[in-house]
């Protein structure tokens, strides 16, 4: 996961950092660099080369079409593992997200000569694979797309720190982000950068970590800062809504999970509510499609002893997301005698997940799918009541 640019903090005086909690008042990255203006030693092939192969998290991938192309043509591209963006003649076009499972995407009408871009960085799955790129004409035919040059994107701080960076320069695409924040007493924090895309922090020369939408908290332990001036270093992929950062306390919903803590579910998460009983499988259809990791499903029960036999996640086109993957993030509590939090995805509907009768009303549990699935809705199957009264409950579904 990268990309974007980098800044440099300006700051009108001394931003501080709390000793006793580890915040640090938000500041703006704002000097920056664009990938495209650091592209150099280009390796030529006639399909674009892996990123294990090329040594990089990231690559940019340029073509320089032969023949004219129509309007709306269909172009597909290999498993990516991540994200990919294209580029025509240096502008914005399409976004391709490997891990959603798109690979398709539509191009207008180009001249012979045009120049086709595609950047691509490293996701979850950690493939990083582009493959071949087809194109289908109009005949239905796909034809591969040959001749390529491959440009290399180092996934390594003096790389980031060797570009030339401006605070006038137009920010276009993958683009590198450069800043200062200044503490007085250094003190464990997270980094919250849910007004960026997706991409990479360095701090003080060391790589923090990976960011996206979805997972926008990083940690930053008080021995990656200094006493006074501290640098930071973000390439985003996307581009940010607005260039800033700052540390706080709590790492938030998804950085809980990743912390191994609780996680907090608000509101604005719920993807669907309603009634469920114990008489066979219920399917729920979101209002809205959601691109997430972690689903999150909340019962309460009015006699405080409701269960969860089965669960199951569903894509676009009703397909069901694979639970190969699948762990438990968190468990609000369990009863092992009766049934863990894990048994609402071992395929096995005699199994349950029954939260401990003493723990007060609502009780979660939080799957993990192992990386982002663009998902439209869930099944959710109640056991039989063992006293042979039926069964109901609220539940709620939480996409984080």
């Amino acid at each position: 996961m990268l990309l974007t640019g980098i800044a440099m903090l300006v700051s009108d005086g001394n931003i501080h950092a709390d000793s006793r909690t580890g915040q640090i008042p938000q500041f703006r990255l704002s000097e920056t660099s664009s990938v495209w203006d650091a592209l150099s030693g280009a390796i030529e092939s006639e399909r674009p080369l892996p990123l294990d192969s090329l040594g990089a998290e990231a690559a940019v991938y340029r073509h320089r079409v032969r023949n004219d192309i129509p309007a709306s043509s269909q172009w597909c591209i290999g498993d990516t593992g991540g994200l990919a963006l294209v580029f025509i003649d240096g502008n914005p076009t399409a976004v391709i997200d490997g891990e959603a499972g798109k690979h398709t995407f539509s191009l207008p009408a180009m001249e012979a000569g045009t120049t086709v871009e595609i950047f691509v960085a490293r996701g979850n799955s950690l493939t990083g694979e582009i493959g071949k790129v087809e194109m289908t004409g109009s005949a239905g035919d796909a034809v591969e797309l040959s001749g390529w040059r491959n440009f290399p994107v180092p996934d390594d701080y003096s790389f980031a720190a060797s570009l030339t960076y401006s605070t006038d320069a137009p920010v276009e695409g993958p683009t590198y982000y450069r800043g200062n924040f200044n503490v007085t007493t250094p003190a464990d924090t997270y980094l919250d950068l849910s007004t960026w895309g997706q991409g990479i922090v360095y701090v003080n020369g060391y790589r923090v970590g990976a960011f996206s939408k979805k997972e926008p908290t990083l940690s930053l332990s008080a021995s990656s800062q200094r006493a006074g001036d501290n640098e930071i270093i973000v390439f985003d992929v996307i581009g940010p809504e607005r260039p800033d950062v700052r540390g706080v306390v709590s790492p938030g919903a998804v950085g809980r999970l990743r912390a191994g803590l609780p996680c907090e579910l608000t509101p604005d998460m719920i993807v669907a509510e309603g009634e469920l009983t114990a008489d066979g499988w219920k399917e729920v259809e979101f209002a809205f499609p959601v691109n997430t990791r972690y689903i999150a499903f909340e019962i309460d029960g009015a006699d405080g002893v409701t269960s969860l036999a089965e669960v199951r996640i569903v894509g676009p086109g009703i397909n069901r997301v694979s639970q190969e993957r699948w762990k438990v993030a968190h468990a609000s509590s369990e009863t092992p005698e009766d049934g863990y939090a894990e048994d609402i995805f071992d395929m096995d509907e005699s199994t349950r997940w029954k939260p401990a009768k003493k723990e007060s009303m609502p009780q979660t549990v939080v799957i993990d799918m192992g990386s982002s699935f663009g998902v439209t809705g869930v099944q959710m199957l109640m056991p039989d009541s063992e006293t042979g009264q039926k069964k109901r409950c609220r539940y709620r579904i939480y996409a984080l």
